[in-house]
């Protein structure tokens, strides 16, 4: 907590800067008010998630293939809106998308309601799309907020202190959902604490302001001439594809704890239902510390892809971990505590530092856009997780190792592009110069403007160069 202190105190001291012109000072400080409504938006977005993902996954018969279908429904409504949510912050403002958001959360109280009253598996469906379409919209937006009042430099605390608040809602909310539903066998008290959360969201979101006065690049203006956003519905860069591709894999896996383990630990794990809640509310608890740990250390040493590659890699082990425990139960508790502390520190670490390496060099007024492509991909990370528990039903031992041969080979990819390529192109480039200068000695002269004429190459590649691809956010190529 000291440490972390410090750190809002030196962005503080560092991002206290007049934000072009609009008269606004970027920073915690300067803007506690308006930065403490939108922590209070990320807590109850993380509560409404686990009001609603946890007592299904808890209430699933085991022995069905499609006990895990709401993950699939979830993740491709959250992936999509995710998307949707990015391009309309851009279009008609934070503030707007925001509200629009907390009203379709709203809309998802009555369909489950009546979903749950009358057991029906297409209304809990649309209902997991409504709740998968208002975490798409608020949550991405709720980051994007916190990045327009924190400046270019506090990209990766803002994406942090949103999901890290965010996660401890649902750590806080997870084991009394799971006392709730074990003691009741219902879930009307849970969908009623909906109810109230969402209602919450939606009037804290009408007393907020619409952080665009502080991106005022980001501003669409009026009139037929006014310069409007281009949507982005695709990766414009290797390196956001490469996020994206981690991002998709990170929600494989927190799928497969969310869905597949729950029901595993209950049925054939041999586990009660608090302990699957007091299980998933420890998980969630590692994510938000390495959260916070990850934000710290983007802040500082200014390199989210390393940060992010050492957070793949943990994950890897801790599903490897896990496909221990599932071949055999007899393992108990401290293997399970091992494996999912692991994925959740891993899973915590990466995601800060993934939003801010996708939003590094990108302009304001297209900054929301690509971080939508960018959630858009990772969240159908967890349609995959659900559709891979889905197709191997029968053993989670299986599911649990084709997730995490998957992790081991993004982690793969991920790290070699990020060292091996760079450090491999820079002694090609070494090698030839030096060949060069050998074969036709310059006078001083023809250096210097051979040079120039290199540098200037250099600055038209389409390619960033080892030392700006890990520049802090907003400091690397790029307006």
């Amino acid at each position: 907590s000291t440490d972390l202190a410090a750190v809002i105190a030196e962005m503080d001291a560092d991002a206290n800067e007049v934000s072009g012109g609009s008269g606004l000072r970027h920073g915690i400080g300067p803007n506690l008010c308006q930065v403490g409504m939108h922590v209070c938006l990320a807590f109850l977005i993380g509560v409404s998630l686990r009001l609603v993902l946890l007592p299904e996954a808890l209430m699933a018969d085991a022995s069905k293939p499609s006990n895990v279908d709401f993950l699939t429904f979830f993740g491709i409504s959250k992936a999509l809106f995710g998307l949707v949510g990015g391009n309309l912050a851009d279009l008609i403002g934070r503030k707007r998308t925001c509200l629009l958001g907390w009203t379709l959360g709203i809309a998802q109280v009555p369909v489950l309601w009546l979903g749950y009253e009358y057991n029906s598996t297409a209304l809990l469906n649309v209902g997991n799309i409504l709740l998968g379409s208002m975490q798409g919209v608020t949550w991405g937006v709720n980051i994007i907020c916190l990045m327009d009042i924190l400046g270019p430099q506090g990209r990766g605390m803002a994406s942090a202190l949103s999901n890290a608040v965010g996660y401890a809602g649902s750590a806080l909310a997870a084991p009394l959902a799971a006392h709730i539903v074990a003691v009741t066998h219902h879930v009307t008290i849970c969908l009623v604490a909906l109810a109230v959360s969402t209602s919450l969201g939606l009037l804290i979101s009408a007393l907020a302001q619409d952080t665009q006065r502080w991106a005022p690049t980001a501003k669409v203006e009026d009139g037929p001439e006014a310069g409007c956003p281009r949507p982005k519905f695709a990766v414009a860069s290797e390196t956001q594809a490469l996020c994206s591709l981690a991002g998709y894999t990170l929600n494989c896996s927190t799928a497969l704890v969310w869905g597949a383990a729950l029901i595993w630990i209950k049925g054939p794990g041999g586990f009660s239902i608090e302990g699957a809640g007091a299980l998933e509310s420890w998980f969630t608890a590692n994510k938000v510390a390495a959260m916070l740990m990850s934000g710290c250390v983007s802040y500082y040493c200014g390199r989210p892809q390393t940060v992010a590659a050492a957070s793949l890699c943990v994950v890897a082990l801790g599903l490897s971990l896990l496909c221990m425990q599932a071949h055999a139960p007899p393992a108990g508790w401290p293997l399970l505590l091992t494996s999912t502390a692991m994925i959740g520190l891993g899973t915590g670490g990466a995601y800060p530092a993934l939003a801010a390496a996708v939003t590094q060099g990108v302009p304001d007024a297209s900054r929301a856009s690509v971080y939508g492509a960018y959630r858009m991909w990772r969240d159908f990370g967890y349609a995959g997780g659900g559709f891979a528990s889905r197709m191997n039903s029968s053993s989670f031992e299986r599911t649990s190792l084709l997730v995490c041969v998957g992790a081991v080979v993004v982690a793969v990819v991920f790290c070699s592009r990020l060292v091996l390529v760079p450090l491999l192109r820079r002694r090609g480039d070494e090698a030839s110069d030096g060949r060069t200068e050998m074969a036709s000695p310059r006078t001083p002269a023809a250096e210097g403007s051979s040079h120039l004429g290199s540098n200037e190459d250099d600055e038209d590649s389409d390619e960033p160069s080892d030392a700006s691809s890990d520049l802090p956010c907003g400091q690397g190529r790029g307006p």
